[in-house]
């Protein structure tokens, strides 16, 4: 694996460099980019697990807005429903304007997900991190 190909290379380097400091000629092996990308890379098993835990504490923080989101939903639903009886009863009594919107926007879902726009349509600032 890399891991180990790395581990391999940081030792021949330290060898080398413990026998530079006993007087020896020897040139100390120059790690590459890529070999000190490597070094400071974090594990693919332990990135995953962070990745889900912070999105399992995500939509555990998220839960209060949805609790209200779908009492928001409810409320809207009954709207709609009492905007349709009125324009139905002023239909019947031949009336010919229609009372209030005749389109409305449903509330908007939260989510734990951060925006294809960036963090800045999530709401958080420049100094703001979800």
């Amino acid at each position: 694996e890399i891991g180990h190909l790395v581990a391999a290379r940081v030792q021949q380097a330290a060898a080398r460099d413990n026998e530079a400091r006993r007087g020896s000629k020897t040139q100390p092996i120059k790690l590459t980019l890529d070999d000190y990308y490597d070094l400071e890379c974090v594990q693919l098993p332990d990135r995953l697990e962070f990745i889900e835990n912070e999105l399992r504490a995500r939509r555990y923080m998220l839960l209060p807005k949805i609790h209200l989101w779908e009492e928001d939903v409810q409320r809207w639903h009954q709207q709609r429903m009492e905007l349709r009886i009125c324009n139905e009863v002023n239909e019947t009594l031949g009336a010919t304007t229609r009372a209030g919107p005749v389109f409305s926007w449903p509330p908007v879902r939260p989510s734990y997900l951060v925006p294809e726009r960036g963090q800045a349509g999530a709401g958080g600032g420049p100094g703001e991190h979800l």
